[in-house]
C-alpha cells in the first residue's frame, strides 16, 4: 500500500494492526483492525482513517496528543503470502457458510457449496465436531427458528478466532 489508507478497510491490505502512541505518558497500546472496524461500525462512527486518526484517545490518561500508526507484521514474504491464503480462504467459506445459515426464504444455496466451505475451514478450525454440526444444522432444518444453523455459524466463528484467526468484522 502507498500513502497513508483511506478507511480502516483497507488495512486489511496490510495484514497488521494500529498502534497507538501517547506523547504524554509514553504508553503504546495495539488495537485489533477488525475490533476498530467492528466497535465503530457498531457506534455509526466513521471508519474514514483521517475521523479514527483525529478520534483516537490513550486508553490510561485519556489524553488526545497522541501518534497513531499502522504496525504490520513483518515475518518475511513467504509468511505473509501464506497468511493472507489462509485469511482469503478463511473469508470465502465464511461467506458461504454464512449465506446459507441465514438464508431464510430464499432460495438455499448448493450443498456442494457448503461441503466445499466447510472441507475448507478444517485445517483451520480442527474441530470436526462443529463442521459436522453445522452440517446436520444444514441438512435437516428445524422448524423451531432457534435451531437451524445460525448458532452452528457463530460458534464457527468464534472456534477461529480461539485458534488465532483473523475473522473480519462482517462475520463477527
Amino acid at each position: 500500500m502507498v500513502g497513508p489508507p483511506k478507511t480502516l478497510q483497507d488495512l486489511r491490505k496490510v495484514e497488521g494492526a494500529v498502534r497507538v502512541t501517547c506523547r504524554a505518558c509514553k504508553r503504546v497500546t495495539f488495537h485489533d483492525r477488525e475490533e476498530m472496524i467492528q466497535l465503530r461500525s457498531a457506534g455509526l462512527q466513521s471508519c474514514d482513517w483521517a475521523a479514527v486518526v483525529h478520534g483516537m484517545r490513550c486508553g490510561h490518561c485519556l489524553g488526545e496528543n497522541v501518534k497513531v500508526e499502522i504496525e504490520a507484521f513483518a515475518d518475511g514474504l513467504p509468511a505473509l503470502r501464506r497468511r493472507r491464503a489462509a485469511m482469503i480462504t478463511i473469508e470465502l467459506a465464511l461467506f458461504i457458510l454464512r449465506q446459507a445459515a441465514y438464508s431464510g426464504s430464499r432460495a438455499t444455496i448448493p450443498v456442494e457449496a457448503v461441503r466445499l466451505a466447510l472441507r475448507a475451514l478444517h485445517p483451520f478450525l480442527q474441530d470436526r465436531g462443529m463442521l459436522e454440526r453445522f452440517w446436520m444444522a444444514y441438512a435437516n432444518p428445524s422448524p423451531h427458528p432457534w435451531g437451524g444453523p445460525g448458532s452452528c455459524f457463530n460458534d464457527l466463528v468464534r472456534g477461529l478466532m480461539k485458534r488465532g484467526f483473523a475473522v473480519p468484522a462482517e462475520f463477527r
